[in-house]
């Protein structure tokens, strides 16, 4: 890891290559515990089906990738935790990608701040956020973003492939048109405005809206499931109060980037988009589940656009707001590992001091998931 940091201050590409790689042993190595609990038991499914049935799901499924992915990595007689090992690894692989491209410039070549803007991006980015379906999906949007408004090629494609992959998305996919067709670059001023009206009429209307559409299709049913059904009640209160008070604090990496945008607030079309994500975030406020989805992904945007503007401003910035960000940083960074620290204790993650062999043989049987997984896929303890 040394080795692989020091190239990254000259910003070789093949360095982020071989960061994704050990990222990627540090997801196949973590438990299979909540969504991917479930995650192994759709894979042992997907296996066991022929083509004609899995084509059945793309008749009630719109979000079809992972468990086509699945179906393949079984037939070929794949461990489950190989799915793990992809997800972080692509997921990191393309977080990096957008990185080396921000800092790849060869009239502004400054290390010191590269290493440190890259030093931020992983304190922001929790270690297993790519491993959940909405996780990955969330790179994979993040990903077109940079492509279409860097003016490179297939960012459409990657927006539409994240939809593909998670239903939310959609959404977010005719939010980006909006913002590409429609100039809202606005002010501080207009965007607040917005944003007060928004807060104040509009979460009456989305529920009753959802109520009379009830049952008319399964995705109504399942947006209506976040909107106004279990994650959007029951499940805090399902939890500890150190849950949601982590679930609070974690959420300070996403007003700071937010902080930033509008303090160095310049128009653009970029914060167009982040406008119009802001105008969403205000209209789902009232409902938990989906407001907690929507802020990770305007989170990892606000985040992207804070170290281009941050790296391509060659003006000292000011060295509070600096600070500010590291120190937040640190935080969020102790929250999300504090917020794992019962899925570690069960863990294979001590392999990673061991030779690559041993990680890459590592598995999750069945009889560990009995002993150490209950049946809704919280981890059990021996203390």
């Amino acid at each position: 890891i040394p080795f692989i940091f020091n190239l990254i201050k000259t910003n070789a590409r093949y360095a982020y290559l071989y960061l994704s790689i050990f990222m990627g042993y540090v997801g196949m190595l973590y438990p299979p515990v909540g969504d991917y609990y479930r995650y192994v038991q759709d894979f042992g499914i997907y296996s066991t089906l022929s083509f004609s049935e899995l084509s059945l799901f793309f008749a009630i499924k719109t979000d079809f990738i992972m468990p086509i992915f699945f179906w393949v990595l079984g037939k070929v007689g794949c461990d489950p935790g190989i799915t793990r090992f992809l997800y972080n690894f692509i997921g990191y692989y393309l977080l990096f990608s957008i990185f080396h491209s921000i800092t790849n410039n060869s009239t502004y070549n400054d290390k010191g701040k590269r290493f440190f803007l890259f030093i931020l991006l992983m304190l922001y980015v929790s270690f297993r956020l790519f491993l959940s379906r909405f996780g990955l999906s969330t790179i994979l949007f993040v990903y077109g973003i940079h492509r279409i408004y860097s003016n490179g090629k297939y960012g459409w494609f990657f927006i539409l492939l994240s939809a593909c992959h998670h239903f939310s998305f959609a959404v977010l996919f005719l939010l980006v048109f909006v913002a590409r067709n429609i100039n809202f670059q606005g002010s501080k001023r207009l965007t607040l405005t917005l944003l007060i009206i928004s807060l104040v009429f509009v979460s009456d209307v989305i529920s009753p809206v959802l109520n009379a559409l009830s049952g008319s299709s399964m995705i109504i049913d399942h947006i209506f499931y976040y909107v106004d059904g279990y994650y959007a009640n029951e499940y805090y209160e399902d939890h500890s109060l150190k849950f949601r008070l982590m679930t609070l604090f974690s959420r300070l990496a996403y007003f700071v980037p937010l902080l930033y945008f509008y303090i160095n607030f310049e128009k653009s079309r970029m914060a167009g988009l982040i406008n119009c994500l802001m105008l969403l975030l205000v209209i789902v406020a009232p409902f938990k589940g989906i407001t907690g989805r929507f802020e990770g992904v305007t989170q990892m945007i606000l985040l992207i656009y804070m170290i281009r503007h941050f790296y391509h401003n060659i003006v000292v910035h000011r060295q509070l707001l600096r600070k500010i960000v590291l120190i937040t940083g640190v935080f969020i960074c102790f929250v999300n590992i504090w917020g794992s620290r019962r899925e570690l204790s069960i863990s294979n993650e001590n392999k990673l001091l061991l030779p690559t062999y041993y990680i890459v043989t590592s598995t999750y049987t069945e009889d560990w998931l009995g002993t150490h997984v209950d049946d809704k896929g919280a981890p059990i303890l021996d203390f």
